[in-house]
C-alpha cells in the first residue's frame, strides 16, 4: 500500500494513479509538491516520478514548465540552452553499446534526457547520425534491434467469432474497436455496467450542487488528474465532479459530498477512474 503523499493525511492507496489523483484533490497539493520537490536532491525531469512521486508532467500542468516548477521550489533550472552539441553527442558516444543506444536508456541512465536531443537535434533519429550511430528507423535485419523477426498469433474474436492474427502475444479479446463498443453495448448493462449507480436514480442529496461547485471553484474548472491539465475551454463543457469513494457507499449524502471526497476530472479520466472502480467490484461480485 501507498501513503498519501501529503504529511498530514493518513489514507492508503493500491496504486500510484490513485494516490496522486487523491494527493491533487488537496488543497495544498502545490505547496507541498514544490516541499517535495525543494527536498529532492539530484532532480532531473526524468527521475523526478521515481524519486519524488509525482511526474514532471504533474509540474508542466500545475506551474507552467518544468523549470518554473525548479524556481519556485529554490532549486538551480536546467541550463540545456548552455549546453554544447559537442558535450551532446559526446554523451551519446558514452552511452553507446556495440554501436546502440535506446530513448529510454538516455533517460533512464544519461546525463541529458532524450528530450534535449530532440529539441537541439529535431529527432532523437536525428541525434544518433549526427553522433554516427544507428538510428531505430530501419526494418528487419537492417534494424539494430532484428531478432530474427516476429510471429503472429491467431485468435478469434468474442463478438463476430471471426479470427485474426496480431504480432503481440497476449489474450486478445476483440477484432476490432467496433466489435468491443457492440460487444460492452450488449453485456455492460445494469449492475454489469461501470457507471451502475442503482438504476437511473442520480439523486445526490441536497448538499450535491453547492459541493459540485465547490469543487469546481477549487479546481478552477480544470482537470484534477495529475498527468492532465485539460479545462472548459478544451472539452466544451464544465469538467465532470467525481466521487473518490462512490456515492453508493455512504449512508449520508454530507458525508458523499464532503470536498475532500470529490474531484474535478475531464471525461477521459472520469471514465477511466469509473471503469478502474467497476473492475475492483466486478471482482469482488465474482469471487
Amino acid at each position: 500500500m501507498l501513503d498519501c503523499l501529503h504529511p498530514d493525511c493518513d489514507e492508503k492507496f493500491d496504486s500510484k494513479q490513485g494516490r496522486n489523483t487523491h494527493f491533487a484533490s488537496h488543497n495544498d497539493c502545490e505547496d507541498i509538491a514544490l516541499k517535495l520537490l525543494s527536498d529532492t536532491e539530484d532532480i532531473k525531469c526524468n527521475n523526478c516520478s521515481e524519486k519524488v512521486g509525482l511526474s514532471s508532467a504533474f509540474y508542466e500542468s500545475r506551474f507552467g514548465s518544468w523549470n518554473d516548477a525548479l524556481q519556485l521550489a529554490g532549486k538551480e533550472v536546467n541550463q540545456e540552452k548552455d549546453i554544447s552539441d559537442e558535450e551532446l553527442l559526446e554523451e551519446i558516444e558514452r552511452m553507446s553499446e556495440d554501436g546502440q543506444v535506446r530513448y529510454d536508456e538516455m533517460n533512464e541512465d544519461g546525463k541529458y534526457s532524450a528530450r534535449v536531443y530532440e529539441v537541439r537535434f529535431g529527432s532523437w533519429n536525428d541525434a544518433l547520425n549526427e553522433a554516427g550511430l544507428d538510428s531505430w528507423d530501419r526494418t528487419g535485419e537492417e534494424n539494430p534491434c532484428w531478432r530474427g523477426g516476429v510471429t503472429s498469433y491467431l485468435y478469434s474474436c468474442k463478438y463476430c467469432c471471426n479470427f485474426f492474427t496480431d504480432y503481440k502475444e497476449y489474450d486478445r479479446t476483440f477484432c476490432s474497436h467496433d466489435c468491443k463498443s457492440l460487444w460492452q453495448s450488449e453485456n455492460w448493462v445494469g449492475e454489469d455496467s461501470y457507471t451502475w449507480k442503482g438504476g437511473h436514480e442520480t439523486y445526490r442529496g441536497s448538499s450535491w450542487e453547492s459541493a459540485k461547485q465547490s469543487a469546481l471553484s477549487r479546481a478552477d474548472h480544470i482537470c484534477e488528474h495529475p498527468d492532465c491539465s485539460k479545462g472548459t475551454n478544451e472539452i466544451g463543457r464544465n469538467v465532470d465532479i467525481h466521487h473518490i469513494v462512490p456515492y453508493k457507499y455512504f449512508d449520508s449524502h454530507k458525508e458523499a459530498n464532503k470536498l475532500s471526497n470529490l474531484i474535478a476530472l475531464c471525461p477521459s479520466h472520469h471514465h477511466q477512474e469509473e471503469a478502474r472502480i467497476w473492475r475492483i467490484e466486478s471482482v469482488g461480485r465474482n469471487s
